[in-house]
């Protein structure tokens, strides 16, 4: 049953063929996760909530850096320095007070799979292959609808996988590819619009599935790329070997491969190794502007993330222990592939950055 308010919000909504009441209502009804809240989940988040989607999940560890502004347009300069579930919740309660808004201010792992019971449907905001396998798997196993988002530069790609029916993202992608095919945004750059264009197609996906808009029975996974501008789509089948599809596999701890624990360190147990006289190399990977203007950690190399791959051999011992650090610990993590890719073994990325030390 819609309000008077909600009547009056949605007027164009229930004027609409096809949609009408019945679909505004079905939206009302729907609780949808989003899980990670940059370029992707942001514009997902602005149209699920301007819509009329009556229950948000916002699931992100990270804060706003000035980074962030040329394209997670939920974000403001004053911004700046706050979590993101937090800010964007703000903006959302402003642009629509009808939509219940939960927050969790963390990283999602396994701990957390049991709060996909209250959703209907999880949105994929994250970078990282391990991740769209966990979310794919958890959802594909409680019977939940995924919708699967990605960019690189200029490019990117999204589908909707609907429960009990249809392919996974493990009949895309059976085997992580090679990093190097898919570097991230935090190395490569992107350009601002193309997070923008994706997340407005992962949000049409969304607003299908909520109102039973459509019903394929195969995933219709859709690509964009900016210059020069197109969009294609084609048709997923299930892949008869996918372990989750195909029945075989029906526990989330005997997949594979399942999210990693990252490799991280405390700084308190980086400075208890340093303690013991253990060879340890510490490197700062944010750009040259971030270093100015201060929080840098005693003893540490200065080489920013686009310079490191080049510069590694040249400054980093490969006989030490190797911490990179950011200004929130998520950089740094792409920071330890690049170096455990070049051959260094003893590789870790400080936890949350220098956001948890003084220096």
């Amino acid at each position: 049953m819609l309000s008077k308010q909600e009547i009056q919000r949605y007027q164009k909504h229930l004027s609409l063929g096809g949609f009408g009441v019945e679909g505004q209502s079905r939206l009302k009804a729907a609780k949808v996760l989003i899980v990670g809240m940059g370029g992707l989940g942001t514009p997902v988040a602005l149209y699920l909530s301007a819509m009329g989607v009556g229950t948000l999940g916002l699931f992100d560890f990270d804060r706003v850096d000035p980074t962030n502004l040329h394209r997670q347009i939920i974000y403001h300069e004053d911004d700046v320095g706050q979590l993101k579930v937090e800010a964007a919740r703000n903006y959302l309660q402003k642009q629509n007070s009808l939509t219940n808004i939960q927050i969790f201010p963390r990283a999602f792992t396994l701990d957390d799979v049991n709060i996909l019971n209250d959703f209907d449907l999880v949105v994929d905001g994250t970078d990282q292959f391990a991740m769209r396998y966990l979310l794919n798997d958890v959802c594909r196993l409680k019977g939940i609808g995924y919708v699967f988002g990605a960019i690189q530069g200029m490019r990117g790609m999204c589908a909707l996988f609907c429960p009990g029916r249809g392919p996974c993202y493990r009949c895309l992608f059976p085997e992580e590819p090679p990093k190097e095919m898919f570097p991230t945004c935090a190395l490569d750059g992107v350009l601002g619009i193309t997070p923008g264009l994706v997340g407005m197609l992962q949000a049409t996906e969304v607003i299908q599935y909520c109102a039973h808009l459509t019903s394929p029975l195969n995933a219709i996974v859709h690509t964009v790329c900016v210059t020069p501008l197109h969009f294609q789509r084609y048709e997923l089948e299930r892949d008869p070997e996918c372990p989750l599809c195909s029945g075989r596999i029906t526990q989330l701890d005997l997949l594979h491969p399942i999210t990693e624990a990252p490799l991280e360190i405390t700084f308190h147990a980086m400075r208890k190794l340093q303690a013991t006289g253990a060879p340890v190399q510490i490197v700062d990977i944010r750009t040259h502007e971030e270093r100015n203007a201060g929080g840098v950690i005693e003893t540490s190399v200065h080489i920013p993330l686009s310079e490191l791959k080049n510069s590694s051999r040249q400054l980093l011992n490969p006989e030490c222990t190797i911490v990179c650090y950011c200004r929130s610990g998520c950089r740094s993590l792409t920071a330890v592939d690049l170096l455990k890719q070049a051959g260094f073994e003893k590789v870790f990325s400080l936890q949350n950055g220098l956001r948890d030390i003084r220096t």
